[in-house]
């Protein structure tokens, strides 16, 4: 939901398919203890089973990327190429040590203020949900005064809430992984690519995925945030089509193991 049209472009020399994670999007509602690890890495698999699928590639987004990892790592053989754009650190501890003080001074109060008057008097959960994005969008552009639709609020699984609940899913109350292990079990080619001005998804994280991973390179996007397939999605679409076609695309590194 989040990504289709921004990465639609690479349909044009792939078959591609989007789906939405249980509890977001389209998908269906969930309890909390659905949400979790194994559960969303076994969805996945379901996935590539329906399409009658071989080998596929992989494109991770955000916390997404921990699903992707995982499951490279327990089908190594059903995977062909990986990409992850702006993943979550691979253990909580790194990411959540990120508190960047640009968060603070990209806040809209505004907005927060009437979020807040929302949902005491009992605004609808679609014009809560913008009225959360367009607070915290700051923190997910690198140039503050890009404007970005949160289109996805008008499907009825997104709540202001779901980015919030989706941090804790990773099969513990705590919210605790760490995805080392997995990281360093990937066998195929991986491009990890991170936006420079990225004020959510931990920039060491994105460092330690390209370390762990065997073979891994590290492409930065320069003046772009953690949105950077929907703030600039040119720049993202051509790194990706190289790296499907075969190729390092420029500036991608490789990094001491």
């Amino acid at each position: 939901m989040f990504w289709s049209s921004a990465l639609a472009p690479l349909a044009r020399e792939h078959t591609v398919i989007f789906y939405d994670l249980l509890g977001r999007g389209r998908s269906d509602t969930a309890a909390a203890s659905r949400i979790a690890l194994d559960s969303i890495v076994a969805d996945l698999e379901t996935l590539r089973g329906f399409f009658r699928l071989g080998k596929m590639g992989l494109v991770g987004v955000s916390v997404n990327g921990l699903v992707v990892a995982s499951y490279v790592a327990a089908h190594p053989d059903r995977v062909a190429r990986v990409a992850l754009l702006n993943p979550l650190a691979p253990t909580a501890d790194v990411q959540s040590s990120y508190n960047p003080p640009e968060r603070a001074a990209r806040t809209d109060s505004a907005a927060q203020r009437e979020m807040a008057r929302l949902r005491e008097t009992g605004g609808s959960r679609e014009a809560i949900c913008r009225q959360f994005w367009k607070a915290s969008m700051g923190w997910f552009v690198g140039d503050p005064k890009t404007a970005i639709d949160a289109a996805w609020c008008s499907v009825p699984n997104e709540t202001a809430d779901a980015a919030l609940m989706w941090l804790g899913y990773l099969g513990s109350t705590s919210g605790f992984w760490d995805l080392t292990a997995a990281a360093r079990a990937v066998t195929a080619p991986t491009l990890v690519m991170h936006g420079a001005r990225d004020y959510w998804a931990n920039p060491e994280g994105a460092r330690a995925w390209a370390a762990a991973i065997p073979g891994a390179r590290l492409l930065t996007l320069a003046g772009v945030g953690h949105f950077a397939a929907l703030e600039a999605p040119e720049l993202v679409n051509a790194a990706l089509a190289e790296f499907f076609a075969g190729r390092w695309p420029p500036g991608a590194e490789a990094l001491p193991h």
